[in-house]
């Protein structure tokens, strides 16, 4: 079974339809500015849209776990004996924490430089775009945008959703289903602490600001672009380029949010498990 994060009336797919149709008519140079000036404002609505209803849900709250009392039980409780208490697990988890954790902090290091690779480089490339319009005759973006690389972020989906393959509504597990010795507890505390720590450390509201601030830009040079035809001219090139930057960024940012549902799913399950065996073994 695969999660569904639901429908929504813009969503990544009909985003990636509309920037085929805008890079494939921007092909033609002639074209190039009536693509704009005719596709994109719309574009950039529905991006800003999405991004804005994928980004609020989540607060800068840290959820941090502690399993040093477990850790100190079990050294006179053995594995064969703490493998039969039960465990929480997020809806339709089947798996191990430990394979699990490392998912997330493969995950994670996405988020962690999500700023810092595209959206501050990209920030800047169109502040000087709208400083000096000579640039959106160029046929290469300049600067670190030009070396970036899009992430495989469906391949880290599909990682995810090899661990949510039982009934939905199944909430419950045993020790021993997730945990496949005693020595692993540690590091799963340890790894989805650091993990938590970090996708604090993205700030939500600062996120969502740089983002507004690259709306407002792209809609600034639309603007240019459609009123000053004679002094602004864009190459085909840097249209394509800017409209999948843009598209990139609205995946990246709906990324974070399903990043942060599977984190925060996994954390609680984790926090409430140590608390259930801590009752369960701690005299």
């Amino acid at each position: 079974m695969q999660f569904d994060f639901g429908e929504d009336e813009v969503t990544l797919e009909s985003l990636h339809r509309q920037r085929n149709v805008i890079t494939l008519e921007s092909n033609a140079p002639s074209q190039a500015i009536a693509a704009m000036t005719s596709r994109l404002p719309k574009f950039l609505a529905d991006v800003k849209d999405f991004i804005g209803r994928h980004i609020r849900p989540f607060g800068q709250s840290v959820n941090l776990v502690d399993s040093r009392k477990l850790e100190a039980r079990f050294k006179t409780l053995d594995y064969i004996t703490a493998s039969n208490l039960g465990v929480f697990v997020p809806g339709g988890f089947k798996g191990q924490w430990l394979p699990y954790t490392e998912v997330l902090n493969r995950s994670q290091a996405i988020i962690d430089v999500l700023r810092k690779d595209l959206l501050n480089p990209f920030e800047t490339h169109l502040s000087v775009l709208l400083t000096d319009h000579s640039h959106l005759r160029d046929n290469n973006l300049g600067g670190s945008l030009s070396r970036y690389k899009k992430n495989d972020l469906e391949a880290l989906k599909k990682d995810f959703n090899k661990f949510f393959t039982g009934n939905l509504s199944v909430t419950d597990a045993t020790y021993g289903d997730v945990v496949g010795r005693h020595a692993d507890l540690p590091q799963v505390s340890k790894t989805l602490n650091d993990i938590n720590l970090r996708f604090a450390a993205v700030d939500r509201t600062d996120l969502l600001k740089q983002v507004d601030r690259i709306s407002e830009y792209l809609g600034t040079l639309i603007h240019n672009l459609e009123n000053h035809p004679d002094e602004y001219t864009i190459s085909a090139a840097m249209l394509q380029a800017l409209v999948n930057l843009t598209y990139t960024m609205a995946g990246e940012v709906e990324y974070y949010t399903v990043h942060g549902y599977f984190l925060d799913a996994f954390t609680v399950s984790v926090r409430d498990s140590y608390k259930h065996l801590e009752k369960a073994v701690i005299r």
